[in-house]
């Protein structure tokens, strides 16, 4: 990755925490802070924290392409958190913040669909790994012993039992 894409996402990524950080101090300082900075500054922090890592949008396998999977549900995501932290930042209950019940079908439409074709790809893999022939690992060399020589490894030699001694053999 270059590091000019690398250095804008840091700097993208400080922007928005100052941003945030802003928006939460202002308010005690009997400032109104109007719900658009907060959630435009949660949209950078994502973008930032892509350009940063871009593996959180590259695809798994080994040809690290773009996922436009994961590119779709980053921007789901960005979208309801942008419209949640918008309506909800001036907020004092959980009573006031109100979202319209089908972005939490979009969302879990999304992560759904994310979950339904990791499991698949994963699933895919697995089958080509299990359609290969396992290779065999190579067997270590067996030493053969041979029962005929003694300890002094001569044909013929005595061979003794434990607990019993070798006689010497008259031929030898």
């Amino acid at each position: 990755m270059k590091p000019s894409i690398r250095f804008a996402g840091i700097a993208i990524l400080m922007f928005s925490v100052a941003v945030l950080a802003l928006a939460a101090i202002l308010p005690w300082s009997g400032h109104r802070v109007p719900g658009e900075a907060p959630a435009c500054a949660m949209v950078m922090l994502m973008v930032g924290l892509t350009l940063v890592k871009p593996s959180l949008v590259l695809s798994k396998d080994d040809s690290q392409q773009v996922s436009a999977m994961r590119i779709a549900v980053l921007l789901v995501v960005g979208v309801f958190t942008l419209l949640t932290v918008k309506s909800g930042w001036s907020c004092t209950s959980l009573e006031q913040l109100k979202l319209d019940s089908s972005w939490a079908w979009v969302v879990i439409a999304a992560l759904g669909g994310k979950a339904a074709q990791s499991f698949s790809e994963s699933l895919s893999s697995f089958r080509k790994v299990a359609d290969e022939p396992t290779p065999q690992p190579a067997l270590p060399k067996q030493t053969k012993i041979d029962v005929t020589r003694g300890p002094s490894n001569k044909p013929g030699a005595a061979v003794s039992s434990p607990g019993q001694t070798a006689e010497p053999s008259a031929q030898a």
